[in-house]
């Protein structure tokens, strides 16, 4: 209700802005085909794990599996035979859609579309370049669904919510300094002293590649 601060944030509506992107996942009929391969190979995890009391739930544009309990190994078992058995029918169909197969700590979903798709939508619609975009989160194992943003910009690897708050406020520390009003990445170039004593930039933590991953489109 504040109305001098500057209205920043937009609702942008699936039909009219993002499927003109063309981010690959607009063909119904091979997301109905990925979905149920997805579906078989869960049901088959369900038999050999003897996962009599989980839920399978079909979405339009995803299909996943709750169990009432069930130990890590399990749904990251689920996870790896769910991706295997979709790169096998995407090599098979030549599909192109986008997926993400991931273990979402008390379940496993397979969703149309990942999170590189999401990057990209927005680096789009934004008019960045990957150098501009930052992605923190905190499943980039091959069974997370960090994992396919690494491909899209630079990725920042952290383990709780307030890793996140801690970064995001280094970040605007940065960004908000005096720069040049000509080079409006001139900070990038030439980036400012350390906010604090020690190791340049708290933000990184580690030189360890575990910790802060790049990649470099």
């Amino acid at each position: 209700n504040d109305t001098s601060t500057e209205k920043k944030v937009a609702l942008v509506p699936l039909q009219k802005t993002w499927e003109k992107l063309q981010l690959g996942i607009d063909d119904e009929k091979e997301i109905k085909c990925l979905l149920d391969v997805a579906e078989s190979s869960i049901r088959t995890s369900v038999l050999d794990f003897q996962l009599d009391d989980a839920r399978i739930i079909r979405k339009p544009r995803a299909v996943g599996i709750v169990p009432q309990e069930a130990r890590r190994e399990f749904l990251d078992e689920i996870v790896l035979r769910v991706q295997d058995a979709l790169r096998k029918c995407t090599r098979q169909t030549g599909s192109s859609v986008p997926w993400c197969a991931f273990n979402g700590g008390s379940d496993v979903f397979v969703d149309i579309g990942n999170k590189k798709v999401g990057v990209n939508g927005l680096k789009h619609l934004f008019h960045l370049q990957p150098y501009q975009v930052l992605h923190i989160g905190d499943q980039f194992l091959i069974s997370g669904n960090d994992y396919a943003a690494r491909s899209a910009c630079c990725c920042l690897w952290i383990t709780n919510p307030n890793e996140t708050k801690s970064t995001l406020k280094e970040i605007l520390e940065v960004v908000e300094q005096p720069h040049s009003e000509s080079d409006p990445d001139d900070y990038l170039r030439h980036p400012p002293a350390p906010l604090s004593p020690g190791p340049p930039a708290r933000l990184l933590r580690t030189n360890s590649s575990s910790n802060f991953l790049r990649s470099d489109p």
